[in-house]
């Protein structure tokens, strides 16, 4: 299970273009109110049918190192980015 749902970059850029196509495609030959609404509907699908980015991370010490992990993949198009960074935890006192 993913520890966050976030929109996905290439889905987002992909829905944007075919929503904008779809725009396109229907204005000046709709009453402009139908196309208004179809405009609200639009924005209203690019933000939620793009949450398909399962983001799994964790921050904190263990075995003595510092760790930082993100992983995020997208359940749909299959675009993905990983960061991990570790680094010893150092006593700063005895300095």
């Amino acid at each position: 299970m993913a520890d966050n749902w976030a929109i996905c970059p290439r889905c987002k850029q992909l829905v944007t273009a075919e929503l904008a196509a779809l725009k396109d495609l229907h204005y000046g030959t709709i009453p402009e109110q139908e196309y208004l609404n179809l405009v609200a509907k639009v924005e209203q699908v690019e933000e939620t049918s793009c949450r398909t980015l399962g983001e799994h991370y964790e921050i904190g010490i263990q075995d003595n190192e510092f760790r930082i992990s993100y992983r995020g993949a997208c359940r749909v198009c299959g675009f993905s980015k990983t960061f991990d960074v570790k680094e010893p935890v150092r006593d700063k006192s005895g300095e």
